[in-house]
Protein backbone atom coordinates (compact mmCIF):
# COMPACT_ATOMS: atom_id res chain seq x y z
CA UNK A 1 0.00 0.00 0.00
CA UNK A 2 2.98 2.29 0.01
CA UNK A 3 3.55 4.82 -2.75
CA UNK A 4 6.58 3.64 -4.57
CA UNK A 5 6.52 6.09 -7.44
CA UNK A 6 4.87 9.32 -8.61
CA UNK A 7 4.05 9.96 -12.26
CA UNK A 8 4.17 13.64 -13.21
CA UNK A 9 2.93 14.81 -16.61
CA UNK A 10 3.93 18.28 -17.66
CA UNK A 11 2.12 20.15 -20.46
CA UNK A 12 3.27 23.43 -22.00
CA UNK A 13 0.18 25.71 -21.97
CA UNK A 14 1.86 28.57 -23.74
CA UNK A 15 0.83 27.32 -27.19
CA UNK A 16 -2.80 27.09 -26.09
CA UNK A 17 -2.63 30.53 -24.53
CA UNK A 18 -1.20 31.97 -27.72
CA UNK A 19 -3.97 30.32 -29.75
CA UNK A 20 -6.64 31.74 -27.43
CA UNK A 21 -5.03 35.18 -27.57
CA UNK A 22 -4.93 34.97 -31.35
CA UNK A 23 -8.61 34.06 -31.47
CA UNK A 24 -9.47 37.01 -29.22
CA UNK A 25 -7.41 39.32 -31.40
CA UNK A 26 -9.09 38.04 -34.56
CA UNK A 27 -12.54 38.43 -33.00
CA UNK A 28 -11.71 41.98 -31.90
CA UNK A 29 -10.46 42.85 -35.38
CA UNK A 30 -13.67 41.59 -36.99
CA UNK A 31 -15.81 43.33 -34.39
CA UNK A 32 -14.05 46.65 -34.94
CA UNK A 33 -13.79 46.43 -38.74
CA UNK A 34 -15.21 49.27 -40.85
CA UNK A 35 -17.01 46.78 -43.09
CA UNK A 36 -20.11 44.94 -41.94
CA UNK A 37 -19.26 41.27 -41.32
CA UNK A 38 -22.10 38.71 -41.16
CA UNK A 39 -21.81 34.98 -40.53
CA UNK A 40 -24.83 32.79 -41.31
CA UNK A 41 -25.64 29.11 -41.18
CA UNK A 42 -26.16 27.07 -44.32
CA UNK A 43 -29.75 28.41 -44.58
CA UNK A 44 -28.64 32.05 -44.41
CA UNK A 45 -29.87 32.61 -40.85
CA UNK A 46 -27.67 35.13 -39.07
CA UNK A 47 -25.38 33.76 -36.37
CA UNK A 48 -23.05 36.71 -35.95
CA UNK A 49 -22.84 40.38 -36.97
CA UNK A 50 -20.27 42.98 -35.97
CA UNK A 51 -20.70 46.59 -34.84
CA UNK A 52 -20.41 47.97 -38.39
CA UNK A 53 -23.48 45.94 -39.38
CA UNK A 54 -25.51 47.65 -36.66
CA UNK A 55 -24.24 51.08 -37.75
CA UNK A 56 -24.99 50.34 -41.40
CA UNK A 57 -28.45 48.80 -41.03
CA UNK A 58 -29.74 50.33 -37.81
CA UNK A 59 -30.56 46.82 -36.50
CA UNK A 60 -29.00 46.00 -33.07
CA UNK A 61 -26.65 43.04 -33.01
CA UNK A 62 -28.83 41.10 -30.58
CA UNK A 63 -31.95 41.51 -32.75
CA UNK A 64 -30.12 40.46 -35.90
CA UNK A 65 -29.14 36.99 -34.67
CA UNK A 66 -31.49 34.29 -35.94
CA UNK A 67 -32.99 36.56 -38.59
CA UNK A 68 -32.96 35.51 -42.25
CA UNK A 69 -30.43 37.61 -44.12
CA UNK A 70 -32.61 37.69 -47.24
CA UNK A 71 -34.96 40.11 -45.46
CA UNK A 72 -32.32 42.85 -45.89
CA UNK A 73 -32.58 42.60 -49.69
CA UNK A 74 -35.65 44.74 -50.39
CA UNK A 75 -37.48 44.59 -53.69
CA UNK A 76 -37.57 42.11 -56.53
CA UNK A 77 -34.32 43.26 -58.13
CA UNK A 78 -32.31 43.09 -54.91
CA UNK A 79 -33.82 39.69 -54.03
CA UNK A 80 -32.77 38.46 -57.46
CA UNK A 81 -29.20 39.57 -56.75
CA UNK A 82 -29.28 37.59 -53.50
CA UNK A 83 -30.50 34.52 -55.36
CA UNK A 84 -27.71 34.85 -57.94
CA UNK A 85 -25.19 34.99 -55.11
CA UNK A 86 -26.76 31.98 -53.39
CA UNK A 87 -26.58 29.97 -56.62
CA UNK A 88 -22.86 30.73 -56.94
CA UNK A 89 -22.28 29.74 -53.31
CA UNK A 90 -23.97 26.39 -53.82
CA UNK A 91 -21.30 25.67 -56.42
CA UNK A 92 -18.66 26.52 -53.86
CA UNK A 93 -17.69 29.81 -55.52
CA UNK A 94 -17.00 33.17 -53.89
CA UNK A 95 -19.50 35.79 -55.09
CA UNK A 96 -19.04 39.57 -55.30
CA UNK A 97 -21.55 42.20 -56.36
CA UNK A 98 -23.32 45.45 -55.53
CA UNK A 99 -26.78 45.84 -54.06
CA UNK A 100 -29.05 48.51 -52.63
CA UNK A 101 -29.46 48.28 -48.85
CA UNK A 102 -32.50 49.78 -47.10
CA UNK A 103 -31.76 50.43 -43.43
CA UNK A 104 -34.18 50.42 -40.50
CA UNK A 105 -34.95 54.13 -41.02
CA UNK A 106 -35.87 53.57 -44.68
CA UNK A 107 -32.70 55.22 -46.02
CA UNK A 108 -31.01 53.57 -48.98
CA UNK A 109 -27.30 53.10 -49.54
CA UNK A 110 -25.26 51.30 -52.14
CA UNK A 111 -23.17 48.40 -50.82
CA UNK A 112 -20.44 46.25 -52.30
CA UNK A 113 -20.60 42.72 -50.92
CA UNK A 114 -18.44 39.62 -50.98
CA UNK A 115 -19.88 36.24 -49.93
CA UNK A 116 -17.70 33.23 -49.15
CA UNK A 117 -18.71 29.70 -48.11
CA UNK A 118 -17.52 28.46 -44.70
CA UNK A 119 -16.32 24.88 -45.09
CA UNK A 120 -16.62 22.27 -42.30
CA UNK A 121 -14.28 19.43 -41.37
CA UNK A 122 -15.92 16.93 -43.71
CA UNK A 123 -15.84 19.12 -46.80
CA UNK A 124 -19.40 20.35 -46.38
CA UNK A 125 -20.56 23.97 -46.29
CA UNK A 126 -21.54 24.85 -42.73
CA UNK A 127 -22.38 28.50 -43.35
CA UNK A 128 -21.49 31.68 -45.19
CA UNK A 129 -19.47 34.80 -44.46
CA UNK A 130 -20.75 38.12 -45.84
CA UNK A 131 -18.72 41.33 -46.00
CA UNK A 132 -20.62 44.53 -46.84
CA UNK A 133 -18.86 47.79 -47.70
CA UNK A 134 -20.76 51.08 -47.97
CA UNK A 135 -20.02 52.34 -51.50
CA UNK A 136 -22.66 55.08 -51.70
CA UNK A 137 -20.13 57.89 -52.07
CA UNK A 138 -17.96 55.93 -54.49
CA UNK A 139 -21.03 55.01 -56.54
CA UNK A 140 -22.02 58.67 -56.70
CA UNK A 141 -18.55 59.71 -57.86
CA UNK A 142 -18.57 56.95 -60.48
CA UNK A 143 -21.94 58.20 -61.72
CA UNK A 144 -20.63 61.76 -61.94
CA UNK A 145 -17.57 60.56 -63.84
CA UNK A 146 -19.68 58.58 -66.30
CA UNK A 147 -21.93 61.61 -66.80
CA UNK A 148 -18.91 63.86 -67.40
CA UNK A 149 -17.47 61.39 -69.89
CA UNK A 150 -20.82 61.09 -71.65
CA UNK A 151 -21.16 64.87 -71.84
CA UNK A 152 -17.63 65.14 -73.23
CA UNK A 153 -18.44 62.65 -75.99
CA UNK A 154 -21.78 64.32 -76.71
CA UNK A 155 -20.11 67.73 -76.76
CA UNK A 156 -17.54 66.53 -79.29
CA UNK A 157 -20.23 64.92 -81.43
CA UNK A 158 -22.49 67.97 -81.22
CA UNK A 159 -19.64 70.33 -82.12
CA UNK A 160 -18.89 68.23 -85.20
CA UNK A 161 -22.52 68.27 -86.29
CA UNK A 162 -22.78 72.03 -85.71
CA UNK A 163 -19.57 72.57 -87.72
CA UNK A 164 -20.99 70.67 -90.72
CA UNK A 165 -24.38 72.37 -90.34
CA UNK A 166 -22.81 75.83 -90.46
CA UNK A 167 -20.89 74.95 -93.62
CA UNK A 168 -24.11 73.78 -95.29
CA UNK A 169 -26.09 76.87 -94.23
CA UNK A 170 -23.48 79.33 -95.54
CA UNK A 171 -24.27 79.02 -99.26
CA UNK A 172 -28.02 78.78 -98.62
CA UNK A 173 -28.35 82.19 -96.97
CA UNK A 174 -26.03 83.91 -99.47
CA UNK A 175 -27.83 82.44 -102.50
CA UNK A 176 -31.19 83.49 -101.01
CA UNK A 177 -29.97 87.05 -100.44
CA UNK A 178 -28.47 87.20 -103.94
CA UNK A 179 -31.86 86.24 -105.36
CA UNK A 180 -33.56 88.87 -103.20
CA UNK A 181 -31.16 91.50 -104.52
CA UNK A 182 -32.17 90.69 -108.11
CA UNK A 183 -35.93 90.84 -107.55
CA UNK A 184 -37.93 93.97 -108.20
CA UNK A 185 -39.92 95.56 -105.39
CA UNK A 186 -43.23 93.81 -104.80
CA UNK A 187 -42.19 90.53 -106.43
CA UNK A 188 -44.28 87.72 -104.80
CA UNK A 189 -41.22 85.44 -104.71
CA UNK A 190 -39.49 87.77 -102.27
CA UNK A 191 -41.56 86.50 -99.36
CA UNK A 192 -40.47 82.91 -100.00
CA UNK A 193 -36.83 83.97 -100.11
CA UNK A 194 -37.19 85.94 -96.88
CA UNK A 195 -38.66 82.84 -95.23
CA UNK A 196 -35.60 80.88 -96.38
CA UNK A 197 -33.35 83.49 -94.76
CA UNK A 198 -35.39 83.30 -91.53
CA UNK A 199 -35.24 79.49 -91.58
CA UNK A 200 -31.46 79.65 -91.89
CA UNK A 201 -31.46 81.94 -88.86
CA UNK A 202 -33.35 79.34 -86.85
CA UNK A 203 -30.99 76.62 -88.06
CA UNK A 204 -28.06 78.80 -87.03
CA UNK A 205 -29.57 79.06 -83.55
CA UNK A 206 -29.80 75.26 -83.45
CA UNK A 207 -26.12 75.11 -84.35
CA UNK A 208 -25.42 77.44 -81.43
CA UNK A 209 -27.31 75.07 -79.12
CA UNK A 210 -25.19 72.17 -80.33
CA UNK A 211 -21.98 74.13 -79.91
CA UNK A 212 -22.98 75.22 -76.41
CA UNK A 213 -22.82 71.56 -75.30
CA UNK A 214 -19.11 71.61 -75.99
CA UNK A 215 -18.46 74.88 -74.19
CA UNK A 216 -17.24 75.03 -70.59
CA UNK A 217 -17.21 78.80 -70.11
CA UNK A 218 -19.83 81.49 -70.11
CA UNK A 219 -20.13 84.31 -72.63
CA UNK A 220 -17.00 86.45 -72.74
CA UNK A 221 -18.93 89.71 -73.32
CA UNK A 222 -22.06 89.71 -71.13
CA UNK A 223 -24.35 92.74 -71.31
CA UNK A 224 -27.16 94.07 -69.15
CA UNK A 225 -30.69 93.67 -70.50
CA UNK A 226 -34.27 93.48 -69.29
CA UNK A 227 -35.46 89.92 -68.82
CA UNK A 228 -39.09 91.08 -69.00
CA UNK A 229 -38.53 92.59 -72.47
CA UNK A 230 -36.93 89.40 -73.71
CA UNK A 231 -39.78 87.26 -72.33
CA UNK A 232 -42.37 89.49 -74.04
CA UNK A 233 -40.51 89.10 -77.34
CA UNK A 234 -40.53 85.32 -76.94
CA UNK A 235 -44.27 85.28 -76.22
CA UNK A 236 -44.88 87.48 -79.25
CA UNK A 237 -42.82 85.12 -81.40
CA UNK A 238 -44.85 82.12 -80.17
CA UNK A 239 -48.17 83.92 -80.67
CA UNK A 240 -49.12 82.76 -84.20
CA UNK A 241 -48.63 79.10 -83.32
CA UNK A 242 -50.52 79.10 -80.00
CA UNK A 243 -53.86 77.24 -79.67
CA UNK A 244 -56.75 79.74 -79.78
CA UNK A 245 -58.15 78.62 -76.41
CA UNK A 246 -54.81 78.89 -74.56
CA UNK A 247 -54.61 81.67 -71.97
CA UNK A 248 -51.35 83.44 -71.10
CA UNK A 249 -50.72 85.26 -67.84
CA UNK A 250 -47.54 87.36 -67.55
CA UNK A 251 -46.68 88.93 -64.21
CA UNK A 252 -43.59 91.09 -63.75
CA UNK A 253 -43.13 91.68 -60.03
CA UNK A 254 -39.42 92.51 -60.06
CA UNK A 255 -38.33 96.09 -59.54
CA UNK A 256 -35.72 96.26 -62.29
CA UNK A 257 -35.98 92.90 -64.07
CA UNK A 258 -32.43 93.35 -65.36
CA UNK A 259 -29.83 90.62 -65.58
CA UNK A 260 -26.32 90.42 -67.00
CA UNK A 261 -25.49 87.81 -69.62
CA UNK A 262 -25.78 86.87 -73.27
CA UNK A 263 -29.31 87.79 -74.49
CA UNK A 264 -29.12 85.29 -77.36
CA UNK A 265 -28.44 82.39 -75.04
CA UNK A 266 -31.04 83.48 -72.48
CA UNK A 267 -33.48 83.72 -75.39
CA UNK A 268 -32.77 80.02 -76.07
CA UNK A 269 -33.59 79.15 -72.46
CA UNK A 270 -36.86 81.11 -72.37
CA UNK A 271 -38.04 79.91 -75.79
CA UNK A 272 -37.40 76.30 -74.83
CA UNK A 273 -39.34 76.55 -71.58
CA UNK A 274 -42.27 78.33 -73.24
CA UNK A 275 -42.38 75.91 -76.18
CA UNK A 276 -42.34 72.90 -73.85
CA UNK A 277 -45.17 74.38 -71.78
CA UNK A 278 -47.30 74.97 -74.89
CA UNK A 279 -46.52 71.46 -76.15
CA UNK A 280 -47.71 69.96 -72.85
CA UNK A 281 -51.14 71.59 -73.26
CA UNK A 282 -51.75 71.15 -76.99
CA UNK A 283 -53.97 68.05 -76.66
CA UNK A 284 -56.33 69.50 -74.05
CA UNK A 285 -59.12 72.03 -74.13
CA UNK A 286 -58.07 75.37 -72.80
CA UNK A 287 -54.96 75.62 -70.70
CA UNK A 288 -53.13 78.33 -68.80
CA UNK A 289 -49.52 79.36 -69.35
CA UNK A 290 -48.25 81.44 -66.45
CA UNK A 291 -44.98 83.36 -66.69
CA UNK A 292 -43.77 85.25 -63.64
CA UNK A 293 -40.64 87.35 -63.08
CA UNK A 294 -39.83 88.28 -59.50
CA UNK A 295 -36.97 89.31 -57.25
CA UNK A 296 -35.36 86.59 -55.18
CA UNK A 297 -32.70 86.55 -52.49
CA UNK A 298 -30.83 83.28 -52.06
CA UNK A 299 -29.29 82.48 -48.69
CA UNK A 300 -27.00 79.63 -47.79
CA UNK A 301 -28.92 76.34 -48.07
CA UNK A 302 -32.07 77.88 -49.62
CA UNK A 303 -31.79 75.68 -52.72
CA UNK A 304 -30.83 72.15 -51.65
CA UNK A 305 -31.26 71.05 -55.28
CA UNK A 306 -28.31 73.31 -56.18
CA UNK A 307 -25.96 73.37 -53.16
CA UNK A 308 -23.25 75.22 -55.12
CA UNK A 309 -25.54 78.19 -55.86
CA UNK A 310 -23.85 81.29 -54.37
CA UNK A 311 -25.94 83.48 -52.03
CA UNK A 312 -27.04 86.83 -53.42
CA UNK A 313 -29.67 88.74 -55.40
CA UNK A 314 -31.38 86.98 -58.30
CA UNK A 315 -34.26 87.30 -60.71
CA UNK A 316 -36.56 84.29 -60.64
CA UNK A 317 -38.34 83.28 -63.84
CA UNK A 318 -41.24 80.88 -63.30
CA UNK A 319 -42.87 79.15 -66.27
CA UNK A 320 -45.91 77.03 -65.34
CA UNK A 321 -48.45 75.13 -67.40
CA UNK A 322 -51.63 73.17 -66.69
CA UNK A 323 -50.66 70.31 -68.98
CA UNK A 324 -50.42 66.57 -68.44
CA UNK A 325 -47.42 66.77 -66.11
CA UNK A 326 -44.65 64.20 -65.77
CA UNK A 327 -44.13 61.00 -63.82
CA UNK A 328 -41.17 60.78 -61.45
CA UNK A 329 -39.15 58.49 -63.74
CA UNK A 330 -39.47 61.00 -66.61
CA UNK A 331 -38.74 63.93 -64.29
CA UNK A 332 -35.40 62.41 -63.33
CA UNK A 333 -34.25 62.32 -66.94
CA UNK A 334 -35.54 65.51 -68.56
CA UNK A 335 -32.13 67.24 -68.44
CA UNK A 336 -30.33 64.28 -70.04
CA UNK A 337 -29.00 64.89 -73.56
CA UNK A 338 -31.21 63.48 -76.35
CA UNK A 339 -33.92 62.37 -73.91
CA UNK A 340 -37.35 63.36 -75.23
CA UNK A 341 -40.94 62.36 -74.56
CA UNK A 342 -41.98 63.59 -78.00
CA UNK A 343 -42.51 61.32 -80.97
CA UNK A 344 -39.59 60.60 -83.27
CA UNK A 345 -38.83 63.58 -85.46
CA UNK A 346 -40.62 66.10 -83.23
CA UNK A 347 -37.74 67.04 -80.96
CA UNK A 348 -33.97 66.83 -80.61
CA UNK A 349 -33.93 66.06 -76.89
CA UNK A 350 -31.34 68.83 -76.46
CA UNK A 351 -33.50 71.79 -75.43
CA UNK A 352 -33.52 71.35 -71.66
CA UNK A 353 -29.95 70.05 -71.63
CA UNK A 354 -28.77 73.21 -73.34
CA UNK A 355 -31.00 75.38 -71.13
CA UNK A 356 -29.50 73.93 -67.97
CA UNK A 357 -26.00 74.26 -69.42
CA UNK A 358 -26.53 77.94 -70.22
CA UNK A 359 -28.04 78.75 -66.81
CA UNK A 360 -25.21 76.93 -65.01
CA UNK A 361 -22.61 78.91 -66.97
CA UNK A 362 -24.36 82.10 -65.83
CA UNK A 363 -23.96 80.82 -62.23
CA UNK A 364 -27.69 80.42 -61.91
CA UNK A 365 -29.93 77.42 -61.31
CA UNK A 366 -32.93 75.71 -62.85
CA UNK A 367 -35.35 73.32 -61.13
CA UNK A 368 -38.60 71.67 -62.09
CA UNK A 369 -41.67 70.44 -60.23
CA UNK A 370 -44.28 68.27 -61.91
CA UNK A 371 -46.96 65.71 -61.12
CA UNK A 372 -49.07 63.64 -63.53
CA UNK A 373 -52.26 65.52 -64.38
CA UNK A 374 -51.25 68.61 -62.40
CA UNK A 375 -48.96 70.41 -64.82
CA UNK A 376 -45.32 71.42 -64.67
CA UNK A 377 -43.48 74.41 -63.25
CA UNK A 378 -39.90 75.46 -64.04
CA UNK A 379 -38.03 77.91 -61.84
CA UNK A 380 -34.91 79.62 -63.17
CA UNK A 381 -32.64 81.84 -61.11
CA UNK A 382 -30.58 84.42 -63.01
CA UNK A 383 -27.98 86.38 -61.00
CA UNK A 384 -28.55 90.11 -61.20
CA UNK A 385 -24.91 91.14 -61.25
CA UNK A 386 -23.54 94.64 -60.63
CA UNK A 387 -25.46 97.61 -62.00
CA UNK A 388 -24.15 99.15 -65.18
CA UNK A 389 -23.19 102.79 -65.46
CA UNK A 390 -25.62 105.10 -67.24
CA UNK A 391 -29.32 104.65 -67.67
CA UNK A 392 -30.66 101.19 -66.84
CA UNK A 393 -31.18 98.98 -69.84
CA UNK A 394 -30.03 101.63 -72.31
CA UNK A 395 -29.01 100.13 -75.64
CA UNK A 396 -25.37 100.44 -76.66
CA UNK A 397 -24.62 103.35 -78.96
CA UNK A 398 -24.85 102.49 -82.65
CA UNK A 399 -21.55 102.20 -84.48
CA UNK A 400 -21.13 104.14 -87.71
CA UNK A 401 -19.54 101.96 -90.35
CA UNK A 402 -16.65 103.42 -92.32
CA UNK A 403 -17.36 104.08 -96.00
CA UNK A 404 -17.08 101.08 -98.31
CA UNK A 405 -13.71 101.20 -100.08
CA UNK A 406 -13.01 99.98 -103.62
CA UNK A 407 -11.00 97.06 -102.25
CA UNK A 408 -9.40 94.09 -103.97
CA UNK A 409 -10.05 90.88 -102.05
CA UNK A 410 -8.37 87.49 -102.27
CA UNK A 411 -10.90 84.79 -101.36
CA UNK A 412 -9.63 81.27 -100.60
CA UNK A 413 -11.90 78.27 -100.02
CA UNK A 414 -12.10 74.52 -100.62
CA UNK A 415 -15.89 74.34 -100.98
CA UNK A 416 -16.82 75.20 -104.58
CA UNK A 417 -20.37 76.29 -103.71
CA UNK A 418 -19.16 78.56 -100.90
CA UNK A 419 -16.49 80.06 -103.17
CA UNK A 420 -19.08 80.70 -105.90
CA UNK A 421 -21.76 82.35 -103.75
CA UNK A 422 -19.31 84.39 -101.62
CA UNK A 423 -17.56 85.67 -104.74
CA UNK A 424 -20.91 86.81 -106.17
CA UNK A 425 -21.85 88.42 -102.84
CA UNK A 426 -18.56 90.34 -102.70
CA UNK A 427 -18.97 91.49 -106.30
CA UNK A 428 -22.54 92.59 -105.51
CA UNK A 429 -21.14 94.67 -102.63
CA UNK A 430 -18.75 96.38 -105.04
CA UNK A 431 -15.50 94.59 -104.26
CA UNK A 432 -13.04 93.20 -106.80
CA UNK A 433 -12.51 89.51 -106.06
CA UNK A 434 -9.93 86.90 -107.00
CA UNK A 435 -11.17 83.45 -105.94
CA UNK A 436 -8.74 80.60 -105.29
CA UNK A 437 -9.68 76.96 -104.75
CA UNK A 438 -7.29 75.90 -102.03
CA UNK A 439 -3.97 76.68 -100.44
CA UNK A 440 -1.67 75.97 -103.42
CA UNK A 441 -3.52 78.21 -105.86
CA UNK A 442 -3.74 80.99 -103.27
CA UNK A 443 0.00 80.82 -102.66
CA UNK A 444 0.77 81.09 -106.38
CA UNK A 445 -1.65 83.99 -106.88
CA UNK A 446 -0.26 85.91 -103.91
CA UNK A 447 3.34 85.29 -104.97
CA UNK A 448 2.68 86.86 -108.38
CA UNK A 449 1.23 90.11 -106.98
CA UNK A 450 1.89 90.46 -103.21
CA UNK A 451 0.67 94.09 -103.25
CA UNK A 452 -2.30 93.36 -105.47
CA UNK A 453 -4.80 92.74 -102.65
CA UNK A 454 -6.16 94.85 -99.82
CA UNK A 455 -7.59 91.97 -97.77
CA UNK A 456 -7.74 88.15 -97.76
CA UNK A 457 -10.75 86.05 -96.79
CA UNK A 458 -9.78 82.48 -95.82
CA UNK A 459 -12.61 79.96 -95.56
CA UNK A 460 -11.65 77.45 -92.85
CA UNK A 461 -13.73 74.49 -93.97
CA UNK A 462 -12.22 71.94 -91.60
CA UNK A 463 -10.61 72.26 -88.16
CA UNK A 464 -6.87 71.69 -88.26
CA UNK A 465 -3.65 73.25 -89.53
CA UNK A 466 -4.66 74.05 -93.14
CA UNK A 467 -6.10 77.49 -92.40
CA UNK A 468 -3.23 78.36 -90.05
CA UNK A 469 -0.56 77.35 -92.58
CA UNK A 470 -2.25 79.21 -95.44
CA UNK A 471 -2.57 82.41 -93.41
CA UNK A 472 1.07 82.22 -92.34
CA UNK A 473 2.15 81.73 -95.96
CA UNK A 474 0.13 84.74 -97.09
CA UNK A 475 1.58 86.89 -94.30
CA UNK A 476 5.09 85.71 -95.15
CA UNK A 477 4.59 87.13 -98.65
CA UNK A 478 2.81 90.26 -97.39
CA UNK A 479 3.20 90.89 -93.61
CA UNK A 480 0.73 93.81 -93.50
CA UNK A 481 -2.09 91.96 -95.30
CA UNK A 482 -5.34 91.93 -93.26
CA UNK A 483 -6.63 88.34 -93.10
CA UNK A 484 -10.19 87.45 -92.06
CA UNK A 485 -11.01 83.82 -91.27
CA UNK A 486 -14.46 82.49 -92.23
CA UNK A 487 -15.07 79.82 -89.63
CA UNK A 488 -17.75 77.32 -88.71
CA UNK A 489 -15.84 76.36 -85.56
CA UNK A 490 -16.77 77.21 -82.00
CA UNK A 491 -15.88 80.84 -81.21
CA UNK A 492 -13.17 79.90 -78.69
CA UNK A 493 -11.49 77.50 -81.14
CA UNK A 494 -11.69 80.07 -83.92
CA UNK A 495 -10.07 82.72 -81.71
CA UNK A 496 -7.28 80.27 -80.81
CA UNK A 497 -6.70 79.65 -84.52
CA UNK A 498 -6.67 83.40 -85.17
CA UNK A 499 -3.98 83.97 -82.54
CA UNK A 500 -1.94 81.05 -83.86
CA UNK A 501 -1.86 82.32 -87.46
CA UNK A 502 -1.75 86.09 -87.00
CA UNK A 503 -5.07 86.93 -88.67
CA UNK A 504 -7.12 90.05 -87.90
CA UNK A 505 -10.74 88.91 -87.52
CA UNK A 506 -13.05 85.90 -87.45
CA UNK A 507 -16.41 85.90 -89.25
CA UNK A 508 -18.66 83.06 -88.10
CA UNK A 509 -20.57 81.08 -90.72
CA UNK A 510 -23.28 81.25 -91.85
CA UNK A 511 -23.24 85.01 -92.46
CA UNK A 512 -25.44 87.39 -94.42
CA UNK A 513 -24.52 90.24 -96.78
CA UNK A 514 -24.57 92.88 -94.04
CA UNK A 515 -22.34 90.88 -91.69
CA UNK A 516 -19.81 90.18 -94.45
CA UNK A 517 -19.76 93.83 -95.52
CA UNK A 518 -19.44 95.13 -91.95
CA UNK A 519 -16.46 92.92 -91.09
CA UNK A 520 -14.63 93.82 -94.30
CA UNK A 521 -15.18 97.56 -93.86
CA UNK A 522 -14.18 97.54 -90.18
CA UNK A 523 -11.06 95.47 -90.87
CA UNK A 524 -9.95 97.67 -93.76
CA UNK A 525 -10.56 100.86 -91.77
CA UNK A 526 -8.16 99.64 -89.07
CA UNK A 527 -5.60 98.51 -91.65
CA UNK A 528 -5.48 101.87 -93.42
Amino acid sequence: GEVTAVAVRLRDARREQRAVAQCHKLAAAIEQAMEAVIVTDDRFRIEYVNQAFEAMTGVPQGQARGRGLKTFYKGRQQARKFEHGAAALERGDVWSGRFLLVDAAGETRMCDQTISPVWGRHGLVEGYAFVWRDSTEVSGLEKQLRHAQKMEVIGTLASGIAHDLRNILGPIILHAELCLERLEAGDPQAESLREIVEAVGRARALGEQLLSLGRSVESESPVRFRLSTLVKECLKFLGPGLPPDLSIRLRVEAGGSEIRGDPTRVHQVVMNLLANAVEAMKDQEGGLLTVRIEDAVVREGDWPEEPSLPPGAYLRLCVSDTGHGMASDVLKRIFEPFFSTKRTGQGTGLGLTVARHIVSQMRGAITVESHPGLGTSFRVLFPKGPAAAGSPGAPPPARNLPPRPRARILFVGDDADMVHCTTMALARLGYTVAACAGRDEAGRTMALTPQGFDLALVDVLRPGQEGILLTRELLALRPDLPVVLLSSLDAALAEDMLRACGGRRVLAKPFCFDELDRVIRETLSVAI
